[in-house]
């Protein structure tokens, strides 16, 4: 971790997430108004959830019971992982160190993020990554909270 406190650390909620194609068209993934909740610590840890809102319930009720429908609903509306996190100022870079992850491709690697801070507000924009079957360059506005 850095000797200096990261202007990282602390707990933010999801403001946006958009998703830039190539062809400049910008999509909402998870609706206008995504939910989520994304946590630095001191420590160098992080944990991160984005949602989208309304994802169907599941109607049994059991958490290991639902349909292929539920399920894909509910896998596709969510984006979950935590890891350790490195914080470059010079470069405003964070990059997050994966352990565990809704999506298991993710676990053991290392995912980089551009940073721009303005005020209570912080963009995290990953680099060209592939989502659905294009590569594409995602952006996530957090409002700081604690």
């Amino acid at each position: 971790m850095n000797k200096e406190k990261s202007p990282l650390i602390g707990t933010w909620k999801a403001k946006s997430f958009v998703v830039k194609r190539k062809n400049y068209s910008v999509i909402h993934p998870f609706g206008e108004h995504p939910g989520g909740q994304l946590v630095y610590t001191g420590e160098g840890r992080f944990s991160v959830q984005l949602r989208q809102r309304g994802r169907i319930a599941v109607r049994s009720g059991d958490i290991m019971d639902a349909s292929h429908e539920e399920m894909a609903s509910n896998f596709r509306g969510f984006i979950s992982y935590y890891g350790t996190f490195v914080f470059n100022p010079k470069k405003m870079e964070v990059l997050h160190k994966v352990k565990g992850s809704l999506f298991p491709n993710w676990e053991n690697d290392s995912l980089k993020r551009i940073v721009r801070l303005e005020g209570d507000q912080m963009e995290l924009t990953t680099e060209p990554t592939l989502y659905g079957t294009e590569e594409v360059i995602a952006s996530v506005i957090w409002e700081k909270v604690l």
